[in-house]
Formats: structure tokens, C-alpha cells, sequence
């Protein structure tokens, strides 16, 4: 039985037209939309187009029977809106060509990264992420809501950004998520929790059995940049834990410092609450938390350094 190894040009090549598959398609910086009411047709401009490129505030008509629009303050509607489409955890997944998300469902959430690699062990081939486009992941859509009426999507789609948790299990899903919507809408995001895998080479203070030659697309450290670049462009940011899954450690005489230098792109991002949680137990895993927070706070970031159990996927 022939064992052909596979050439790194032709690994690179695969991982690079897997990458693309599930790229999906960036929003269109222009979108053509339909303006109502349609301007009137007079007799000098008979053939008036209802819809055109337009990039300001539209006009918004009036409901006069609708009571909630117009009996209620805004205030209230305000408070409803965040009932309805905030206050929750929401995964945002890859499909193949598109993005989706699923609300967190607590402690029994099947979506949740509790251990590394559990959101990617699954054996029924439609729920492994990235899940194929027709899969409904949200048992009902947030969207809805702010598509009845224009004047209830001007109200609600602030708080859709501004109350909800964004959880990303990946870092290609916090990058992907930046492309397919507004760049407004993304900087009002105030709560992120990444998860993401570093590379054992982009540990400092870590002795390494060598690196491998196989790299997939696009590259730990270019995948970290242009994360760091998205999180850059949160500008109303506020909450944000970065939760660092276990990698391939082999214990050293001397305390490894963990991660440090990789944060350094991030020095510019003003956050009140910033935590790392970093997996701790592991046979193969040591890092001093201590000494990488220290660390971290003398290089100008005010990051807290925590530490969760590693739990054996059996036990899960």
C-alpha cells in the first residue's frame, strides 16, 4: 500500500481553497435600496425611479394606527426592543459561504467550546461547523422583528449590537462576521468573547520539539493580525475575553511565560473589563498566570490573567 506524503505546496493549496469556500461573499459598500414613499410623478419627469444608491438617513412614513409607534414613548419601545432581540449570547458560526448564529443556551449549550476541539468532534456531518448554508442554526431569527417596519429597525438594530454578547469560537469567525456587515454596526459592539488556538511557536519562554513545515491558509500570525485589526475596530467595545485553548506544552525547568508579545498589537484598545483565560491542568501545559499577567501590565496592557480547569474530553 503506497503511503505518498503529501507535498507542503499542495497542503497549503488545499487549506487556502478550503479558506475561500467559507469566506463569505463582504457586504457591498453601495447597496441599492427602495425609498419609501416613491417620490410623485409630475409631468416634466414622467419616468421617476423609486429606488436609487443611497448611503444617508431614509425617510421614514408614518403609522398613525399603530399604537405601539406612536402611543408609547420612545423610551419604552427602547426597553422592548431590548427584550426582544437583547440580552443574550449569541454564537456566530461559519457556514460554507455565509455566516449564521445560535443564542447560547447556558450551561447545556451544545455550541459552547467548553473543552478544545468539542465544537469540532461532533460525528453528525451536518452540525460541524463550518454547517452547510440551508442550516437553520437560530430556532428564530432576530431579524425579523426589525423587518416588519422601518421605523422599528431604526429604533432596535443599536441594540442588537449594543446589548448582545458576540461569541466567536473561531478566530476566522470574528474576521468573516467584520466583512458582512456595516462598519458601523460592527464598531458598536460592546461585549466580545473570542476563542482562539495559538501556535506553540508564538509562546514566549517555551522549549519546542520543532515547527512543522505544514502550514494551512492563511498562517497563525496572520490570522492573529487581522483578528487583532477587527477587535481594533471596535470602537465602543467595553467587555472582551479571549479565551486561549490548550496547546501542545512540554513541561521546561523554568516557569514558561505564556503569552505576552501576541497582545502587543492590541495596545491600543481601550476595554474596562479585558480577561484571558488560559486552560490550566493539562500534564502538557504550564504557565506561570502570575508571571504573564505581570508581564502583560508592564508592556502598557491591563489584561487579567485567568486560569479554568482542563477537563479530559471523556469526561464530557
Amino acid at each position: 500500500m503506497c503511503r505518498c506524503r503529501m507535498r507542503v505546496d499542495q497542503y497549503l493549496k488545499i487549506t487556502k481553497a478550503r479558506y475561500e469556500a467559507q469566506k463569505p461573499k463582504p457586504l457591498s459598500k453601495r447597496r441599492f435600496r427602495e425609498l419609501s414613499p416613491p417620490p410623485p410623478i409630475t409631468r416634466r419627469s414622467k419616468r421617476v425611479r423609486t429606488g436609487h444608491y443611497h448611503e444617508g438617513p431614509q425617510p421614514q412614513s408614518t403609522q398613525p394606527d399603530c399604537l405601539l409607534l406612536n402611543r408609547l414613548p420612545a423610551e419604552i419601545r427602547l426597553r422592548i426592543w431590548e427584550y426582544a432581540v437583547g440580552r443574550q449570547d449569541l454564537h456566530i458560526l461559519r457556514k460554507q459561504g455565509k455566516m449564521g448564529y445560535s443564542a447560547c443556551a447556558g450551561e447545556m449549550c451544545k455550541d459552547c467550546p467548553k473543552v478544545d476541539g468539542v465544537l469540532y468532534k461532533r460525528h453528525v456531518r451536518d452540525q460541524v461547523e463550518p454547517f452547510k448554508k440551508d442550516l437553520q442554526l437560530a430556532e428564530m431569527s432576530l431579524l425579523n422583528l426589525l423587518l416588519t417596519c422601518r421605523q422599528i429597525y431604526s429604533e432596535a438594530i443599536d441594540v442588537l449590537y449594543t446589548s448582545n454578547t458576540f461569541l466567536f469560537p473561531h478566530i476566522w469567525n470574528l474576521t468573516f462576521f467584520q466583512t458582512t456587515i456595516r462598519p458601523k454596526r460592527f464598531a458598536s459592539i460592546r461585549s466580545v468573547h473570542l476563542s482562539h488556538f495559538f501556535e506553540p511557536h508564538q509562546y514566549e519562554n517555551q522549549p519546542l520539539r520543532g515547527k512543522s513545515s505544514y502550514i494551512a491558509y492563511p498562517g497563525a500570525e496572520v490570522a492573529w493580525e487581522s483578528g487583532c485589526k477587527a477587535l481594533l475596530a471596535m470602537t465602543k467595545l467595553r467587555q472582551l475575553r479571549i479565551d486561549v485553548r490548550r496547546a501542545g506544552f512540554y513541561p521546561a525547568n523554568v516557569s514558561p511565560l505564556g503569552l505576552v508579545s501576541v497582545f502587543e498589537p492590541l495596545k491600543g484598545l481601550k476595554v474596562g473589563d479585558w480577561t484571558v483565560e488560559v486552560t490550566i491542568g493539562s500534564p502538557d501545559w504550564a504557565v506561570n498566570l502570575k508571571m504573564m499577567e505581570s508581564e502583560l501590565r508592564n508592556r502598557g496592557l491591563g489584561i487579567s490573567v485567568v486560569g479554568k480547569p482542563w477537563v479530559h474530553p471523556s469526561q464530557t
